[in-house]
This record gives structure tokens, C-alpha cells and sequence, in this order.
């Protein structure tokens, strides 16, 4: 419509309506946590002049930081999940609030806290995780690494809440999304093979 909304909007089933003051860079990931609060995610770094850092919550007027936000110009978020109580966090990310992070952390009240291990790609070269999906006591995850914990995980990976589990030979790309459903685990990007087998974008991991 014509409503001014910067970057993030809300429809209520007949017309549009800002959320807040929005923000000044793009909004990747939305997710409500388990109070029913709208959590976003993305590049921002601001919202009404005040400073945010990739992360930010709503209160039903104002978008507020959570804990310190992601450390650095050059990080971001790429999905945003709730898990039990918690809502995960995926992105590119190697610092939050002076403490490691690596591409994986969740909300914890008003704290946004590392998971760790987390995920790496081929030692120094970068490494991020872009979809996530609970399943059971554990989720999955998808992005750009081959390492998650221990693992040998090719681009994608599982976690049962204690270990991290590679899925056979993985995908031979990076993986954009994830989703759970009754048939498997689906995985899109742009790779063209899924352990060795020829699967243009879109791959099934049975379970």
C-alpha cells in the first residue's frame, strides 16, 4: 500500500501498519520467542536513531536490543527459530559481547548467548549458518561450513541437544533453508549433489 514502513511491516487481514520506527538495512529473519514477541534479524544497525545490532525485539511499540547484539560492521543474521523456551540465532557471526561465537547463538531472556561449538568452514575462510529447523529435543542447520562441533558436516548438520551429527555426505554447497516435514528433513540451495547423488536445489534426508 502507501504506509510508510521501514523494512518491516504488519498485516492484520485488511490493511498494512508500521512497526515502530522500523529500520535503516534489511530484515533477513522474523520470529516470535515464547512470550509471543516479535524477535527480527538482518544487517540493521539502527531503528529511531537508536543503535542496534543486527538483532532486535519488539515491545509493542519500540524495537529494543537484545543483550549486546552481533559484534562487528560486517556481521548478520540469517534466521531466527524458537526452540522450547529459547529462539535460535544463525548468521555470520564470530563475537558476541566480547565472548567467541561461531555462526550460532540463542536468546536467553534478554542475553543473546554463543552456542558453542559452533560451525567452521575449511579453518579461516568464512563460515555461517542460514536456516535452522527444530526437530525433536534437537534441530537442524544449514549454511556455508564443514565443520559443526566435531562433526564432519558437509553444509548441513544435526543437533540432538548435546552432540552435533553429519548427515551421511551432506549437500555439496551451501544450503539456504531447511523445514522439517512428515516425509524427511528438506534442504534448498544452490548445490547440485546431496551425498554423491544428483539433487539440483532441493534434497530429502529420511528419518
Amino acid at each position: 500500500g502507501t504506509l510508510s514502513a521501514r523494512r518491516v511491516a504488519r498485516w492484520d487481514g485488511e490493511s498494512w501498519h508500521a512497526l515502530g520506527d522500523g529500520f535503516d538495512l534489511r530484515v533477513t529473519a522474523l520470529a516470535l520467542d515464547a512470550e509471543g514477541r516479535l524477535v527480527a534479524g538482518g544487517l540493521f544497525t539502527e531503528s529511531g536513531g537508536k543503535a542496534l545490532a543486527k538483532i532486535a525485539r519488539f515491545d509493542g511499540t519500540a524495537w529494543t536490543a537484545v543483550g549486546a547484539g552481533l559484534e562487528g560492521e560486517e556481521g548478520f543474521v540469517n534466521a531466527l527459530v524458537r526452540h522450547g523456551e529459547h529462539v535460535l540465532v544463525g548468521g555470520w557471526f564470530t563475537a558476541i559481547d566480547g565472548e567467541p561465537a561461531a555462526g550460532l547463538a540463542r536468546i536467553e531472556g534478554d542475553a543473546l548467548v554463543p552456542v558453542l561449538p559452533g560451525v567452521t568452514f575449511q579453518d579461516d575462510v568464512i563460515s555461517f549458518v542460514s536456516g535452522i529447523a527444530p526437530y525433536k529435543d534437537g534441530y537442524f542447520i544449514t549454511g556455508m561450513f564443514d565443520r559443526a562441533g566435531e562433526a564432519n558436516a558437509s553444509f548441513v548438520a544435526y543437533h540432538d541437544g548435546e552432540t552435533w551429527h553429519a548427515l551421511a555426505d551432506g549437500i555439496a554447497d551451501i544450503g539456504e533453508t531447511v523445514a522439517v516435514t512428515k516425509d524427511g528433513l528438506m534442504v534448498g540451495g544452490p548445490f547440485l549433489q546431496a551425498s554423491g547423488l544428483s539433487s539440483v536445489g532441493l534434497a530429502r534426508w529420511s528419518f
